[in-house]
Parts: C-alpha cells; sequence; structure tokens
C-alpha cells in the first residue's frame, strides 16, 4: 500500500475571466468560416490516452484572409453582465495566425493599426443589431508548434460540474488534455437539486473518450453533497485511483484552459511532488475560501 505521504495534491486554480474597463478584446466562436491551425481530432488509437497524433500543417491556406460572409450583424448585449461604466469605449479586430516555417521574433511589428476608432456605447444601446466589418483580419505569422510527445500519465485531474455544462467544455478540453495519458475525474449533476441520468453520463463519457480523453464521470459521492464539498470530495476519489506513476492530482474548474500540456508538465518539473506543498492560488470566491 501507498503511504499517503508519498503523494501530494497540488491544486492548480486558473483565473476564468479578466475585466479590463478601458478595453475589451474578445474572440468570437463560429461567426466566420475561418479554418483552426492550431488542432487536430484527437485519436483514439491502442493504448486509450497515450497515442501521440501529428499535426497536420500542409492544409490549403488559400482564402483564409478573405473569409465568407464575413459581414455579421451581432449585438454587445453580453457585455451587459459586467459591472461597467458608461458610456463604454469598445474596439475589435480580428486576428488569424498563419503558421510558417521561419522563425518569428520575439517583437513582430505590424504594418497596420490594431483597431479603428473605438465606438461609443450607453447601455441602452448594447441590445441594438449593428453590422460588423469581419473582412479584413490582421494575419499573423506565427512559428509552427514544437510536435513532442507529452506523457502525463502522473497526472489525475478532477472537477466538478453540470452534464451541460461538461458537455460544452469538451472542445475546450480537447485543446490540451487528449493522448497525453492524463485521466479526468468529473463528477456531474444535472443541477444543484437534481442527479444527472446514468445514460447521459455513459454516453458523454463514450464521446469523451472517443476524442481521446481519459475521462471518468460520476455522480456525487453523497448526492446531499453541496458544490463546496464535492470540490473536496474529489481530492479523496482522486488519491484512490492513483497508481504508482502518480505524482500530482490536479483539482480544477469547468473553465480551466491550460494552453500548453507541456507548459505545464515543465512547471511542476520544478517542484518535488513528494514534499507537502500546494501549487495554485486561491479561489477568487471569497465566500469559499472564508469557508
Amino acid at each position: 500500500m501507498k503511504s499517503r505521504k508519498t503523494i501530494r495534491l497540488a491544486i492548480l486554480l486558473a483565473a476564468s475571466s479578466i475585466i479590463v474597463p478601458s478595453l475589451i478584446l474578445f474572440a468570437r466562436h463560429g461567426t466566420l468560416n475561418v479554418t483552426s491551425y492550431f488542432g487536430s481530432p484527437a485519436i483514439l488509437g491502442d493504448g486509450f490516452g497515450y497515442e501521440f497524433v501529428d499535426e497536420d500543417w500542409t492544409g490549403d491556406l488559400a482564402g483564409i484572409d478573405s473569409p465568407s460572409d464575413c459581414n455579421i450583424t451581432e449585438n454587445f448585449e453580453w457585455l451587459g453582465r459586467y459591472n461597467l461604466s458608461y458610456p463604454l469605449k469598445v474596439a475589435q479586430r480580428d486576428i488569424i495566425a498563419k503558421p510558417n516555417h521561419g522563425e518569428r521574433p520575439s517583437v513582430t511589428v505590424m504594418k497596420a493599426s490594431l483597431f479603428d476608432s473605438p465606438e461609443i456605447l450607453e447601455r441602452a444601446e448594447l441590445s441594438v443589431d449593428r453590422t460588423v466589418d469581419h473582412c479584413s483580419p490582421l494575419t499573423l505569422e506565427v512559428p509552427y508548434p514544437p510536435i513532442r510527445k507529452i506523457d502525463a500519465s502522473h497526472m489525475i485531474f478532477g472537477l466538478q460540474t453540470t452534464i451541460k455544462r461538461l458537455r460544452d467544455t469538451k472542445t475546450h478540453l480537447a485543446r490540451w488534455l487528449p493522448n497525453s495519458g492524463a485521466r479526468l475525474i468529473a463528477i456531474v449533476k444535472e443541477s444543484e437539486e437534481v442527479l444527472a441520468s446514468e445514460s447521459e453520463m455513459a454516453q458523454l463519457q463514450k464521446e469523451y473518450r472517443k476524442a481521446g480523453m481519459d475521462i471518468t464521470i460520476i455522480s456525487p459521492v453523497k448526492k446531499e453533497d453541496f458544490f463546496n464539498q464535492r470540490y473536496f470530495s474529489l481530492i479523496d476519489l482522486m488519491y484512490k485511483a492513483r497508481n504508482k506513476k502518480t505524482k500530482w492530482t490536479v483539482v480544477m474548474d469547468d473553465d480551466t484552459f491550460f494552453p500548453s500540456m507541456r507548459g505545464l508538465l515543465d512547471a511542476l518539473a520544478l517542484h518535488d511532488h513528494t514534499q507537502p506543498q500546494y501549487i495554485g492560488g486561491l479561489s477568487e470566491n471569497w465566500a469559499a475560501v472564508r469557508m
């Protein structure tokens, strides 16, 4: 039996949102027919969760600078959820990253303005539809990312959420988790009051695994557990799921995004996993911290 002293808990927390009152730069999803060249569908192969996927960087980039249907009707009603001061200055620009085989300097000088004159909006104007020109994106040439095999089999991730949010976040987790060897335990409910159905959980787990993510989806340990208790129960679940390789367990939110699994592994490699330590930050929810 492995001693509890040989495995240490690292809770890595990522800030889910940053709001800059003077300027809001945001990315759209689904408004342009622009192909993403920074990801490929994960391939499920022998040794689930361990196969490395080579990226195909030979795609045809023709037309990427001239997306079709680029004049979009939209509004800024979604900004109303934030506690912003009005009148509000809003500026936006689409940026497309195009990989090439050359080296990129640490600073790239573009012969173009990042933003045109900002639009001045009062709170009541956020819901007004307007036609926005997305036909002239900035194209930023970047180097091909290094293709290196990732082995995160010594890590177990854990989160708790609703079945709907777990389904929605699959696209984002697929950017960094697939085929890495890492395992993910997800506690889900339909809502705070209702448990998720076994059939829904089984189907979603199947979809995740087909995408190369070694996930186990379960109901709360105790059906009466509230939000924070479900997070604490993850610690015991991950400890029981450990094996000889396990060094780190990670508690995260359902919207946590790690831009680079390699960067995460390199950062953890600087720490001694045999020593008691907490790696991460405190929750932005003061009530949860105080508890």
